[in-house]
């Protein structure tokens, strides 16, 4: 068998030689005719291989685009986390600084009580993180209130105005001391003894009554002083918030004293 095939294969290379040999040159105008032509093919082969390539590094490069502009979005929230971070610290640090050292912990403003004749805020901490009724919560300028209700994961602020909140009062740079209730909307009531001279624009601040705020955090300016009748035994005074409530989104809450 092999012996076979080896013979049609010197046939074959045989008839092959013979038929190149006596084959006859084809004319030069065949031959003119086939060079553009083959030129042609070429050069679209070149140009499709060329597009190819192109559209490939194309790809690759909307790849890459795409891939940095994914990090770069990371970066960018990154970022805006850690300022917020730093915001919420220097904030804190004015607490600390301006308020009180006793301070526990910040909290987001998650809810607002809609009834006109309240005023409450919900916050997303409670119990689960350690927060206890009664804690102070204020924000760099001033009072906000004070924690009323713990869940565990939550809990609810009664603010300054709202008309079960009092707070024990005292004039910045004067004597006599007072009690401030909310009076809704946006301001709170507060009676002195008669003989204290309180007038429009006094700064409130805290005083030690009650031992649930500490003294000396700003609570507002009295806007408002109501004339002292001849039988009058108190003072009575309206105080505008140095903290408006409806504008706020985070809170930082003290220990309880």
């Amino acid at each position: 068998m092999f012996k076979q095939l080896s013979l049609l294969f010197v046939a074959l290379m045989i008839v092959g030689l013979v038929m190149t040999r006596f084959m006859p040159t084809p004319p030069m105008a065949v031959t003119s005719g086939i060079v553009p032509l083959t030129r042609l093919a070429g050069q679209v082969s070149s140009n499709v291989r060329d597009a190819v390539a192109s559209v490939i590094e194309q790809r690759d490069l909307r790849e890459r685009y795409n891939l940095n502009y994914e990090e770069l979005q990371n970066l960018r929230n990154e970022v805006r986390q850690l300022r917020l971070e730093v915001a919420r610290l220097q904030r804190a640090e004015a607490v600390r600084k301006t308020v009180s050292p006793g301070i526990f912990t910040t909290a987001e403003i998650t809810a607002i009580d809609p009834s006109p004749l309240l005023s409450r805020l919900r916050i997303n901490v409670g119990g689960q993180q350690g927060v206890q009724r009664n804690m102070p919560v204020t924000v760099p300028s001033g009072l906000v209130g004070q924690v009323m209700e713990v869940s565990r994961t939550e809990a609810w602020v009664i603010t300054l105005v709202d008309p079960e909140s009092n707070v024990g009062v005292a004039i910045q740079g004067k004597a006599g001391r007072g009690i401030a209730v909310g009076a809704p909307p946006d301001r709170l009531r507060a009676e002195f003894p008669r003989n204290v001279d309180v007038q429009v624009g006094d700064q409130i601040v805290t005083a030690s009554l009650g031992g649930v705020y500490p003294a000396n955090v700003r609570v507002g300016v009295v806007d408002n002083v109501l004339p002292l009748g001849a039988n009058a035994t108190k003072r009575v005074a309206f105080i505008k918030p140095d903290v408006d409530v409806s504008n706020l989104e985070e809170v930082i809450l003290l220990r309880a004293l």
